[in-house]
């Protein structure tokens, strides 16, 4: 006998002889208190931890009730109408809230546990093959128009404020492409690769609840540039009623609050960063967009004051504009493509250039082709979350990361759809991409440094000052200290001053490694309000070459353990 066959074998000799419960005394009897109506006016959604959920047909939004709330006839009369309580549950006095009560809680324990993931708020989803579009009082089910409440499959659409957006049918190829010359003819610096790239992100924008990854965007030009043109001329026109529009000194919990559950793009105009304040509540919202951008994103959970959970799920795209560009961490240069406008600076040619550009968006902003663009958009999603796997292949495969490719290629599939409704095979990819060089080009400059990289930058600009032998102080940097150890010849700074400077401070060079002590205050301080303050350690660990816990005696009076980096890692030469 195998070990499988002994491992059954010993299963089911400890298997009880009734597989079954017995049955109940009580088996067959119907209690009517136990078996709500079937022609109920709301959901049971489940129940969790003492609280029951409910849908009302008549809110259509989710309800909350204690089993208290549940005994109590004004909170019932909020989930259906009295006439109703009153014909299923009649009693002495209007009806019997006991049993309206006890029914309520026993078909939400049938229900089972309550599962939030199941919410969805306003925008584009796909829910089981079927392509839906949250409008708040109605939906577009693959093309048919349905209440909230009649949405098919597990998925609850809660009804919320209606959002203004008209629905129309597809438009074509030829009308479709036009938004793609209008985003070319923008004075952009590059406008063969930025007016494409604003194209397709505008397309994946649409529908950005039902892709696979949601990148964002980031324009920027000098003060009267034409950013705020481009904004309120194309992008705000073709997202129109979808889009949630702020600005300024808009934070993190209020634009958190205006989405909860809605997959919607933001645009988020004069994202400036005039001071620490400005810098701080930002990058609180940049922290937002980042955790939008995957197609599985994690929930944003905060706990109510009853002991509860408030689940927020972002699924937005993001467009910033601004004069100065706002991003400086590695996780949200990769998810954002920035794009600069660059107008002529001959007033005659910008003129020319403007005028032109005025007469295309007259020919293409038609009475509606937002409408249609919607509906093509909505009719193609499937084979442009096709196209944006196979791009977003053939990107990787020229050496990038897969999250540029993912980045890229989700809105290349985005401006491919607007001239093209084929599918992609991965040969014509490659040659799409083989044809386009700016694409090369975009993906190499979207490589976000990694955080090794960054972190070392900051510590050997740091500023800091050296005693010499001669007792005279003087002001260098800790690079220019380990460049001196090195062998380089750094203008007034000795080997031994340097050595010296740098062993007081826990940094040695030795045998051709850059050894940092654990304990290094100097290191610590370095790092002193970076996104690297806690850990920076770990961080510098992720150097090539680098070497954890190695013992080190900077000083007489100074031992520990080091990080272990390698000087080509700092110096170019390697010396």
């Amino acid at each position: 006998m195998d070990d499988i066959e002994g491992f059954n074998a010993g299963w089911e000799a400890n298997q009880p002889i009734h597989s079954e419960p017995p049955p109940r005394e009580d088996a067959g009897r119907s209690y009517r208190e136990s078996e709500p109506p079937g022609d109920m006016p709301f959901r049971c959604l489940g129940h969790d931890r003492g609280r029951y959920y409910f849908l009302p047909e008549g809110a259509g939004q989710v309800v909350a009730l204690t089993a208290r709330d549940l005994h109590s006839a004004a909170e019932l009369v909020a989930l259906a109408p009295l006439r109703w309580w009153e014909a299923a549950y009649p009693g002495r006095e209007s009806f019997s809230t006991k049993m309206a009560g006890d029914a309520m809680m026993r078909a939400c324990e049938g229900a089972g546990v309550y599962d939030p993931d199941a919410l969805r708020g306003r925008g584009v989803w796909l829910d089981e093959g079927r392509t839906i579009l949250h409008l708040g009082n109605r939906l577009l089910c693959d093309g048919q128009v349905i209440a909230p409440m009649e949405a098919p499959g597990r998925h609850i659409y809660e009804a919320s404020r209606p959002l203004p957006v008209d629905l129309a049918g597809p438009i074509d190829n030829k009308t479709a492409s036009g938004l793609l010359r209008l985003c070319c003819q923008v004075a952009w610096a590059n406008p063969e690769r930025d007016g494409r790239l604003l194209a397709g992100w505008l397309v994946i924008a649409l529908a950005c609840g039902a892709m696979p990854w949601r990148p964002h965007l980031w324009i920027t030009s000098e003060a009267g540039g034409g950013k705020t043109w481009v904004l309120d001329n194309i992008i705000n026109p073709v997202l129109a009623g979808l889009a949630l529009h702020v600005q300024s000194k808009t934070t993190e919990a209020g634009l958190r609050g205006m989405l909860r559950l809605d997959a919607r793009p933001v645009v988020f105009d004069e994202a400036e960063t005039q001071n620490d304040q400005d810098r701080a509540r930002l990058q609180q919202v940049l922290d937002l967009a980042r955790a939008a951008s995957s197609e599985g994103g994690a929930d944003i959970a905060k706990g109510t004051r009853d002991g509860g959970v408030q689940l927020y799920r972002i699924r937005s795209c993001f467009v910033f504009s601004s004069i100065n560009l706002g991003l400086d961490q590695a996780a949200d240069e990769s998810r954002t493509i920035v794009l600069n406008i660059d107008p002529p600076q001959d007033k005659a040619e910008r003129a020319a250039a403007f005028a032109k550009l005025k007469t295309t968006l007259l020919e293409v902003m038609q009475p509606g082709f937002s409408a249609g663009l919607l509906a093509r958009t909505l009719g193609l999603l499937p084979t442009i979350r096709h196209n944006a796997e196979v791009l977003a292949t053939a990107i990787s495969a020229s050496g990038v990361g897969r999250r540029t490719g993912d980045v890229l290629g989700v809105i290349l599939a985005g401006a491919y759809s607007l001239t093209s409704t084929r599918r992609l095979d991965p040969e014509t990819a490659a040659a799409f991409l083989a044809e386009r060089q700016w694409v090369k080009d975009t993906a190499q400059a979207a490589e976000a440094e990694p955080e090794w990289q960054r972190a070392l930058y900051r510590l050997v600009q740091t500023e800091t000052r050296v005693t010499n032998v001669n007792g005279k102080t003087e002001a260098t940097t800790i690079g220019d200290m380990i460049a001196a150890c090195a062998g380089h010849d750094i203008q007034g700074l000795m080997f031994a001053d340097a050595d010296m400077g740098l062993r007081r401070r826990g940094i040695r060079v030795n045998k051709g490694e850059v050894r940092i002590a654990n304990r290094s205050e100097a290191a610590a301080a370095a790092f002193a309000g970076t996104p690297w303050a806690s850990a920076w350690r770990a961080t510098l660990a992720r150097t090539p070459g680098a070497k954890r816990d190695v013992a080190e005696r900077f000083t007489p009076t100074l031992q520990d353990k080091a990080v272990s980096l390698p000087l080509r890692a700092l110096l170019r030469d390697g010396s």
